[in-house]
């Protein structure tokens, strides 16, 4: 009776399916890195659409007013949500007033107010995820909106509503605008944590984050997303032709706002009514 011979891998033959194997690795897995980024920034571009719709039917119900930026004339970082620490009457009507948290009702979902792929800043204010009621923002609304009702911008489709402000940052239990309307102090200069002062053309000071992680404006490969006045979101390279930004170095931090004076604040202002006093 003839036995069968069992032939088993050589040395050689092992190694080169391993050598193939490494190689697929080595193609699929920069494959894979980028669908999961690409994942992720669909997901936050859903989340600042969704933003846009919420603040879409506040203006609804508020006579065609966008939300406030600057509540009571007072330009501060509010608490959010409002009720998370203890303060005056005033003060808990002013939060509530804020954008952060008189959109909310619209949304009912704080996730929405960041992304996947944003970092928690706790170091900013020195609030926790805990303290923070686990609520963390990284999209900031237009600071100049409140200078016009929805129906005076002459060009909806280019004024920004929201933007990743932050960079690639959040901030646990606070809600802010970007541009800054009108802080006092913002200034070009060696000042770390402010960028430009406009002037003329009734342009105020134009002020971003600068403890934006990394200070990079490159949130989403080489850019970030958007919405507009219209309702409609999109990704947007920086800086391209409708970036707000003129200039990024190599590694995507801001180096000149397109805000000069021929601009005219460009997205954030150029595209509202004029304003007289």
């Amino acid at each position: 009776m003839q036995k069968l011979q069992r032939r088993a891998f050589t040395l050689i033959e092992l190694l080169v399916v391993i050598a193939i194997i490494a190689i697929l690795a080595a193609i699929l897995f920069p494959v894979f890195a980028t669908a999961r980024a690409k994942a992720r920034q669909s997901s936050c571009l859903s989340n600042i659409k969704q933003m846009s719709t919420g603040l879409l039917q506040y203006v609804q119900d508020y006579d065609e007013q966008y939300a406030l930026c600057v509540p009571d004339g007072v330009r501060a970082s509010f608490t959010t949500p409002a009720d998370r620490t203890a303060t005056s009457p005033l003060g808990l009507a002013r939060r509530m007033s804020y954008w952060s948290n008189s959109v909310q009702p619209y949304i009912k979902n704080w996730g929405v107010y960041t992304c996947p792929d944003h970092e928690q800043r706790t170091d900013v204010f020195g609030v926790t995820m805990e303290q923070a009621r686990g609520v963390t923002i990284g999209l900031l609304m237009n600071g100049y909106l409140n200078q016009w009702p929805m129906a005076g911008s002459q060009a909806p489709a280019r004024v920004i509503m929201f933007s990743e402000g932050m960079g690639k940052a959040s901030m646990p239990g606070f809600g802010n605008v970007m541009p800054i309307p009108s802080l006092a102090g913002c200034a070009w200069n060696n000042d770390p944590n402010w960028m430009f002062k406009a002037s003329g053309t009734g342009c105020t000071s134009l002020c971003y984050y600068g403890f934006t992680i990394d200070r990079t404006w490159w949130v989403h490969g080489q850019g970030s997303n958007y919405t507009y006045l219209d309702g409609h979101a999109k990704w947007i390279r920086n800086p391209g032709t409708y970036s707000p930004w003129a200039a990024v170095d190599e590694t995507g931090r801001p180096t000149r706002v397109w805000v000069n004076g021929e601009a005219g604040c460009n997205w954030y202002w150029n595209y509202g009514p004029v304003i007289t006093d």
